[in-house]
């Protein structure tokens, strides 16, 4: 499997860096040679924030292979929040490869907010308006490769991408992608 480039979070076609963010940004054309393309940032995740549990980021069932490592006992979480392109579509693609123990119930929860109307830097400083969320439920077993369509709401013009795992055992996710479908 590829190293962490475009793994963890790589958010192909749709969602630009913010604060040095490290999801992918892809328009189409094959730039994966670029290194600012990686969400392992040398070793460090970018921007991912342990929200629950003590998630690991690194290694997951193949050495090299940076992902994040959700297992052990309770709940964990992940999450990264993204400023998204104007996009051309109201439909996301979300691929990824995981493990999951039986014991473990492992979902993908995506919030979407349209720009906010108070002052600030940032488009978070803005109070941002929620507008829903998309809860996507990862049923396979084992190793798995799973691959989800998601429709956007049309005011959306940010997510927060939240990995979580519930139960006590093994999930761990690699190559996480989230773009316009191709």
């Amino acid at each position: 499997m590829r190293k962490m480039r475009r793994s963890l979070l790589a958010l192909v076609g749709v969602i630009p860096f913010v604060a040095s963010l490290s999801a992918c940004v892809v328009d189409g054309t094959d730039d994966s040679a670029d290194e600012s393309m990686e969400v392992d940032c040398r070793g460090v995740p970018c921007d991912w924030v342990a929200t629950q549990g003590s998630p690991r980021f690194g290694s997951t069932w193949h050495d090299g292979d940076v992902g994040v490592d959700l297992s052990g006992d309770g709940p964990a979480a992940v999450e990264q929040r993204v400023v998204m392109f104007p996009l051309p579509t109201r439909q996301l693609e979300l691929t990824a490869s995981i493990v999951r123990d039986a014991e473990v119930s492992l979902h993908v929860e995506l919030d979407f907010y349209a720009p906010g109307s108070q002052p600030g830097e940032t488009f978070w400083d803005r109070a941002p308006v929620f507008l829903l969320t998309r809860d996507i439920d990862v049923f396979e077993l084992g190793v798995a490769k799973i691959h989800r369509e998601v429709l956007i709401p049309s005011e959306a013009a940010a997510i927060v991408v939240r990995l979580v795992k519930d139960g006590d055992g093994r999930a761990m996710v690699d190559e996480f992608t989230l773009g316009t479908p191709q």
